[in-house]
């Protein structure tokens, strides 16, 4: 009879007590880490009509939904594909050049050569798929914040 007093008085403290579970995660981590999603975007706000002036610099990254990178950066990306997509919303710092302003390269003898300022970019956003690690869009400029 002590015996089964004891195991009754273990049974209800035992059921006094609670397990901890560790929730379970709501994502895996992208294929994609932060460092190549950084690489791709600075070699990716260089092409097209623009030229990279110096290396980019002070990236910053995060993982965003395709619908969030879209408003952050004013214009929608999400045309054909789910917003609901993971990205990596990578902004660098550095100096550009808009290719397809041009400057004269002569000047007709007696006349005033005139002076064309080139236009620069300083910063430059790009969307890269986190799962593939390939390039989605790119804005010269900084997401609002």
């Amino acid at each position: 009879m002590p015996h089964l007093f004891t195991l009754i008085l273990t049974m209800l403290s035992l059921s006094a007590c609670t397990v901890f579970t560790p929730p379970e995660p709501t994502s895996t981590p992208p294929p994609v880490s932060t460092q190549k999603a950084i690489e791709t975007a600075s070699g990716f706000c260089g092409i097209g009509h623009v030229v990279t002036l110096e290396t980019p610099y002070n990236p910053h990254a995060r993982l965003v939904t395709l619908q969030r990178a879209s408003e952050l950066l004013g214009v929608d990306f999400t045309s054909g594909r789910s917003g609901d997509q993971l990205v990596w919303l990578v902004t660098v710092e550095g100096t550009w050049e808009v290719a397809f302003n041009p400057r004269p390269t002569s000047t007709p003898v007696g006349q005033i050569s005139p002076t064309k300022t080139p236009t620069l970019l300083h910063a430059c956003s790009a969307i890269i798929d986190a799962t593939t690690g390939q390039g989605i869009g790119i804005l010269n400029g900084r997401p609002k914040e």
